[in-house]
């Protein structure tokens, strides 16, 4: 049986919420607290 582990939606995903951070970790603290922000409203 498989696990949703195993599903490549779930795989493709999790690459690009590390990719995300990996670029986001790179923004100056005021414009993170803005896109929070912006996440947030959404």
């Amino acid at each position: 049986m498989k696990t949703h582990y195993d599903l490549n939606v779930w795989n493709g995903s999790t690459a690009l919420v590390k990719e995300i951070y990996k670029i986001t970790i790179k923004f100056p603290k005021y414009e993170v607290y803005s896109l929070t922000s912006q996440i947030k409203r959404q």
